[in-house]
């Protein structure tokens, strides 16, 4: 996939969303495998991995809290 096209897809707001919640869930539920592999993307030395999928632990800081917030409102996660 062309690159330009890669980074649109990447910017495609469902699909930003979906990214985030996957991180959610593995920092939520500190499953092993999910956090590894979001590693091993984010901490790539491969081109594709110049191209940001997940959050830096600092940012997503914002974006976890944010999540808990639309969880608790909707009854899926208590307080």
């Amino acid at each position: 996939m062309p690159v330009g096209r890669f980074v649109q897809y990447l910017l495609n707001p469902a699909e930003l969303f979906s990214r985030s919640y996957a991180q959610w869930i593995a920092s939520e539920s500190q499953d092993e495998l999910m956090l590894r592999q979001i590693a091993a993307v984010t901490g790539s030395n491969e081109p594709i991995g110049i191209l940001p999928r997940y959050w830096d632990t600092g940012d997503f800081e914002t974006v976890s809290r944010e999540l808990d917030s639309v969880m608790i409102k909707v009854g899926w996660k208590r307080r």
